[in-house]
């Protein structure tokens, strides 16, 4: 027998994602994120919501495959389009992360987050001056988005800091265990 979720519990599933993400229990996020796709392959919220879960969890291109489901029945989703576009980037995808913050600014041309993602791209390929302008628009048109002028440290940075240290501390445990030999 197949059981159809109603509207109420739908909305009752992603209530309990939203304050498990707050939480930061992404498991369980997921969990009520798939009952909702199981019965609505197509649920906006619930799509945006399992890509940003799966970008927080670093699957970068598995947020890219929701992204686009919602960009299908809804093209100029602007969520959909930062989302997809930072996801790309995190992925080294530059080329194909541009036309997304290319088109959010396009819907809007005063969106800080549209010119702080194609200052990324910039940023992330070596062009620092290029950079730097679309920086400085997203400051003047987001001021109480607290952007980081010129030379952020992006999220990758730190996060191949992380990998260096955890590398380090490997090397160091297999001298030790070595030399106790």
């Amino acid at each position: 027998m197949i059981r159809v979720v109603s509207q109420k519990e739908i909305d009752e599933y992603l209530e309990k994602a939203k304050k498990q993400y707050k939480k930061r229990r992404y498991d369980k996020v997921l969990v009520f994120y798939q009952k909702i796709l199981i019965e609505k392959p197509k649920h906006k919220e619930a799509l945006l919501g399992r890509a940003q879960v799966y970008q927080h969890n670093e699957e970068f291109l598995e947020a890219v495959k929701d992204y686009n489901q919602v960009l299908e029945s809804e093209p100029l989703n602007r969520e959909a389009l930062l989302g997809k576009g930072n996801a790309l980037m995190l992925s080294d995808y530059f080329d194909e992360a541009l036309p997304c913050f290319n088109k959010v600014i396009e819907l809007n041309s005063k969106d800080p987050d549209g010119h702080y993602g194609k200052g990324l791209i910039y940023y992330y390929t070596g062009d620092k001056t290029e950079a730097r302008v679309w920086y400085n628009k997203a400051i003047q048109y987001g001021p109480e988005k607290n952007y980081r002028s010129y030379d952020p440290v992006p999220i990758k940075t730190i996060l191949r800091s992380v990998e260096v240290v955890f590398l380090i501390i490997a090397v160091i445990i297999i001298v030790l265990i070595v030399r106790s030999f």
